[in-house]
């Protein structure tokens, strides 16, 4: 049955990669007619990344670089809209019919038929016959209305906003892969964006992704004429890199699977995304889901259908927490590090206060030898009398014995004549009270009277023993 899950995570996981429902990167957001980049035809496509490698395309760069026409509209109908729109009733009107009334056999089977396909559409996999001789088919994936296995996430919402221009470019290649040709990939993006000399493209980050994909974060900075630079905005930077063209040369040449601008949404944008589910959804389930959330202003819940859903969420919930795990124990190491540097930090301080004070006697030493060297041949001054009759005075106040030196010389007499007294004791250092004593007599002799009964009980088995050899032995005689 379809539940509610509340997933709030505290960090971004990366991009949300599901197939599901993708969160737009850009709600509103008009296509245009052409871009100011260049127009790059490719008339060639590589494998891998293909670096080193020469690309057949041209770029015709305009008399004025930059990213503006934006607001030109391509005001063109989507022919094929209906015809999906169709194909999409279709679609549900077979799948309707393989569970509710599939006519293969017009027998008893075809409910047991109905009722495997049942299963197959609860389960969100699985491929169902419903026409004569199985020749009607329809698969069945975790987007059918009848799937079970339906969920509400939550996903934190971007803090960056269009004037950042942070883009998020999901490669299928490994991390290490990704900062081993980091300057080369930031050279073919380049070269796509038209290789204008005006702009440069700048990476913000590099996170591995599940499945050995990897997050690349960039941004492209433009020099005007007049030495100012100014970053593109990221909805503009995203509509070009989902044109076409580009979006195949970043496909081909650089393994991209996956475009999305970091930024945060507009209120309309929000609107419209929160006003209706994704086909297959229960509307009642996304209303609870608006209405649970627990930070409308920071959190957008995000459908999680089927298997697939879960382990991606599942492998990025493990990868992150692996990340912060690392991120702990580098925090520990450097604590620990501090720690060690502040125990030396301390000793030097102590070592440095002591050999302070060493200074401070030796000055004052050589002060004192100064000043009785300046002074020879002179008559004492009557500063100096003062001096040496208050000196005087503290001396005998000292060794007076009512005041310190006494008190010392006392404590000291007390000391030594408790250690004599303790040396000369020849008895026992301890000492019992009467009811201890009591206690322990009291017990020695329930301890001698269980003995004494012990002794008797055994020389009367002694004797019964004696007895019975005895009987024993004059029965063996008569």
């Amino acid at each position: 049955m379809s539940s509610l899950l509340h997933y709030r995570p505290g960090f971004n996981v990366g991009p949300n990669t599901t197939s599901l429902k993708k969160l737009p990167t850009d709600f509103g957001a008009k296509t245009t007619a052409g871009l100011t980049f260049g127009t790059a035809t490719n008339t060639g496509t590589s494998s891998g990344f293909g670096f080193g490698t020469t690309t057949n395309s041209t770029a015709t760069n305009l008399s004025k670089p930059s990213f503006g026409m934006f607001g030109a509209t391509q005001a063109q109908a989507a022919p094929g809209q209906q015809p999906q729109q169709d194909d999409a009733q279709v679609i549900l009107q077979a799948q309707a019919t393989a569970i509710a009334a599939p006519q293969i056999f017009n027998d008893e089977r075809d409910e047991l038929i109905a009722k495997w396909n049942q299963m197959q559409a609860f389960f969100g996999t699985g491929k169902a016959f419903y026409g004569p001789g199985g020749a009607n088919n329809i698969d069945f994936g975790p987007d059918n209305p009848w799937c079970r296995f339906k969920a509400v996430n939550y996903a934190r919402m971007s803090q960056y906003s269009n004037a950042d221009g942070l883009v998020a470019l999901t490669f299928n290649k490994k991390e290490s892969d990704i900062k081993q040709h980091q300057q080369q990939i930031v050279d073919s993006i380049h070269k796509i964006l038209g290789g204008n000399a005006a702009h440069s493209v700048c990476v913000s980050s590099i996170k591995p992704l599940p499945c050995d994909k990897t997050d690349m974060t960039i941004f492209v900075q433009e020099r005007n004429q007049a030495g100012d630079s100014r970053k593109i905005p990221a909805s503009e930077l995203n509509n070009f890199f989902q044109q076409s063209s580009a979006k195949q040369q970043l496909t081909n040449q650089l393994c991209v699977c996956n475009i999305i601008a970091k930024r945060r949404w507009s209120k309309n944008e929000l609107k419209a995304y929160l006003e209706k589910p994704i086909a297959g959804l229960d509307p009642l389930l996304w209303q609870q889901a608006k209405l649970d959330n627990p930070d409308p202003e920071n959190l957008i819940p995000v459908p999680m259908i089927g298997f697939g859903e879960l382990r991606n969420r599942m492998e990025c919930q493990e990868q992150q927490v692996e990340a912060h795990r690392l991120c702990l124990e580098g925090v520990k190491q450097t604590l620990e590090n501090i720690q060690k540097e502040d125990v030396e930090i301390v000793a030097k301080i102590e070592e440095y206060r002591r050999k302070l004070n060493e200074f401070k006697l030796r000055i004052l030493r050589v002060i004192v030898a100064q000043e009785i060297y300046r002074k020879q041949g002179y008559a004492v001054q009557a500063e100096e009398e003062q001096l040496k009759i208050k000196l005087e005075r503290l001396l005998a106040h000292l060794n007076s014995p009512t005041q310190f030196k006494g008190r010392l010389n006392e404590l000291m007499s007390h000391i030594r004549m408790q250690q004599e007294l303790s040396n000369s004791r020849s008895g026992p250092k301890y000492h019992l009270d009467a009811t201890m004593r009591d206690d322990i007599r009291h017990h020695l002799k329930q301890q001698q009277d269980g003995l004494e009964h012990l002794s008797k009980v055994i020389r009367d088995d002694t004797e019964d023993l004696k007895k019975i050899d005895s009987a024993f032995e004059g029965s063996k005689n008569g």
